[in-house]
């Protein structure tokens, strides 16, 4: 029933509900303590819109509920675990094939594993032998620039230890001279010299020097070669050397073969840490190459000059015929 008279707290809108008026709450709150009946007698018109309202929801069909909810539930959980055993569950007959030997899975495994050796040992193979060239190549950028450095400060002169040259001998005298001799390469370390680079903190020593492990013959060695000085006066970076010519490169494998064995190598192979495929050099452009011999190409006088050999190179004599006999001959040991 409506009630204009009614003083509401929070009148109805579009977006709120309207509360009961108190009247309201105070006929509702007496039908709940008295007593709510069909027979009742409102005492009032709010009573009695109240009991209409309850009589006109007391009329709204129900419906009974399902007695066998309950049964029907568990039956489906039932039917579900069932499922659920038999898509987990082998039988007898598919576990004994099992355990048979399957000749032509076998040979589908097998060819699988060759397939995976056949590509992955060459593809690692090939990014490992990358990987030490880029080494290679970044040592000898390092050094050639410690090297350019050194020739600027020092009058274009290239790195030599004079102490090591003095503790062997006068071995870069007059060239023409009866007594003129060079001694053995392989005792002689060339790549030494350069480490008047470290002395003058141009390089740290591990960009020339290996690290020796724990093992007793595991000393340090060199991990570039250098050209071998021929003169004093020529072994300079700038004025005598072509530009093209090579400065420094892998370590020499024909030295490294005699001081392991007493015995040189083929001289026409590359670097061993290039597994005698290739090599690393870099010319006086400080520029470097990657060669696949180390067999350069024939001069004006048709001979082919040899980075890592004299061009008189004799096996038979490999110790007396490795050091050039011009400071034009290169020649990279270390």
């Amino acid at each position: 029933m409506p009630h204009a008279e009614d003083e509401r707290s929070d009148p109805p809108t579009a977006d709120h509900v309207a509360r009961l008026s108190a009247d309201d709450q105070a006929a509702c709150d007496r039908l709940l303590e008295e007593g709510i009946s069909v027979d009742r007698e409102p005492k009032d018109e709010r009573e009695a819109a109240v009991l209409n309202l309850l009589k006109l929801i007391d009329q709204y069909p129900d419906e009974e509920g399902e007695t066998d909810l309950v049964a029907r539930t568990l039956a489906k959980v039932d039917q579900e675990e069932a499922k659920r055993r038999h898509d987990w569950t082998v039988s007898p007959e598919v576990a004994e094939k099992a355990r048979l030997i399957r000749i032509p899975d076998s040979f589908a495994i097998a060819a699988a594993v060759l397939l995976v050796v056949s590509i992955g040992v060459p593809l690692y193979n090939q990014l490992d032998s990358r990987q030490e060239i880029a080494s290679s190549q970044m040592r000898q950028q390092a050094i050639g620039q410690a090297i350019a450095g050194f020739s600027a400060d020092h009058d274009k002169a290239l790195p030599i230890d004079l102490n090591l040259l003095n503790a062997e001998g006068d071995i870069l005298g007059d060239a023409d001279a009866a007594s003129y001799a060079v001694p053995d390469p392989v005792s002689h370390s060339w790549s030494s010299h350069l480490g008047i680079l470290i002395s003058q903190e141009r390089m740290p020593r591990s960009m020339l020097f290996s690290i020796p492990g724990n093992a007793e013959d595991d000393a340090e060695r060199s991990l570039v070669a250098y050209r071998v000085p021929f003169r004093i006066d020529k072994h300079r970076f700038e004025g005598t050397y072509q530009p093209g010519s090579f400065l420094l490169g892998d370590c020499n494998p024909v030295v490294e073969s005699i001081r392991r064995s007493g015995r040189p190598c083929d001289s026409g192979v590359g670097a061993d840490n290039h597994g005698r495929a290739k090599l690393v050099v870099i010319n006086f452009r400080l520029e470097t190459s990657i060669l696949k011999s180390p067999w350069l190409d024939q001069g004006e006088d048709g001979i082919s000059d040899n980075l890592w050999v004299a061009d008189d190179y004799d096996q038979a004599t490999a110790r007396e015929t490795m050091i050039p006999e011009t400071h034009e001959d290169t020649v990279l040991a270390h």
